[in-house]
C-alpha cells in the first residue's frame, strides 16, 4: 500500500501537529514518559532510534540526557520543523513503511511514540527495527488503544450508565481522522500487533495501559465526573518488547 497520500496529510499538519503533540499538556506524552522510562532507563549514552520522530520533541528530549539518537520521520515538513534547535539530533526523512534506512544498527533501544497506527503497512518496518536493535535491544511503542479508541462513550439514561459502545473491532480497516486537519488511521487489533512481534523475533516485556487525562494540567481533585470516567477507560497502549 503506497503511503505517499499520508505523507503529504503530514506535511500539510506539519505545523497544527507541532503545536500540541510533546507540549507541556499532551496527554499522551505524559502518560507515556513514566513507562517509557522504566524500559529504556537512562537513555545517557545508549543508541536510540526515535521512529516516528515527527517535529523532534522526544527525540530532542532523549538526546538533552545525553542519548545518542537518530530521528527518522517520512515527512519533510515534519522533520524541518524538528531540526531547529536540535542540533545534536540526526534527522532523517524516510518512508517507514519501505522500512528503517540502510546502515541503522546494534541500537540500544527504538521508540516508537504514535506512530505505528498512522502507517499503511508495517510488514517491513518490523523485520528492520529487529535487525536495527543489537540482540536484547528493546522496542517501545505506543498506540490510540486499539480496543477503545473511537468507540463513542454512550449513555444509558434510564439505567444510570455511561460507557463505550464498541461495534467492531477484530477487522482492519483504514479511519479518517480529523485532528491537525485530516489524517489516516490504520485499525489493527491488538492480536495482530502481538502475532507481528513474535513472528519477527520480539519477545513482549512490558505493557501498560496508562488512565486517560484530561488535556490540561488541572489537579485531580479539580475534574469532572466525566472527565473521572473518562480516565478508567484507556484510550492509549504502551509495549516494550526485546530483540530474542
Amino acid at each position: 500500500m503506497s503511503s505517499d497520500e499520508d505523507i503529504a496529510l503530514w506535511d500539510a499538519a506539519a505545523t497544527a501537529y507541532a503545536g500540541v503533540a510533546g507540549q507541556s499538556t499532551d496527554s499522551f506524552a505524559r502518560r507515556f514518559m513514566p513507562f517509557l522510562a522504566e524500559q529504556v532507563g537512562n537513555p545517557a549514552g545508549q543508541y536510540i532510534l526515535d521512529v516516528g520522530c515527527g517535529h523532534g520533541w522526544l527525540a530532542k528530549n532523549l538526546n538533552e540526557q545525553g542519548g545518542i539518537v537518530t530521528a527518522i520521520d517520512g515527512s519533510r515538513g515534519l522533520v524541518d520543523i524538528a531540526r531547529a534547535g536540535g542540533e545534536g539530533v540526526r534527522w532523517l526523512v524516510h518512508d517507514l513503511s519501505a522500512g528503517l534506512p540502510d546502515g541503522l544498527s546494534n541500537a540500544d533501544a527504538a521508540i516508537a511514540h504514535m506512530v505505528l497506527m498512522d502507517l499503511p503497512d508495517l510488514d517491513l518496518l518490523l523485520p528492520s527495527l529487529h535487525a536495527a536493535l543489537r540482540p536484547g535491544g528493546i522496542f517501545v511503542f505506543t498506540l490510540l488503544h486499539p480496543s477503545f479508541f473511537r468507540q463513542s462513550p454512550a449513555d444509558d439514561v434510564p439505567a444510570g450508565e455511561r460507557y463505550r459502545k464498541v461495534t467492531g473491532y477484530l477487522a482492519q480497516e483504514r479511519w479518517w481522522i480529523d485532528s491537525y486537519g485530516g489524517h489516516w488511521h490504520y485499525h489493527r487489533p491488538l492480536q495482530w500487533y502481538v502475532q507481528a512481534l513474535v513472528r519477527h523475533g520480539f519477545v513482549i516485556t512490558g505493557l501498560s495501559e496508562p488512565p486517560s487525562l484530561p488535556h490540561d494540567l488541572r489537579p485531580e481533585a479539580e475534574w469532572t465526573e466525566y472527565e473521572r470516567w473518562f480516565a478508567q477507560i484507556p484510550t492509549m497502549i504502551a509495549v516494550s518488547a526485546r530483540r530474542a
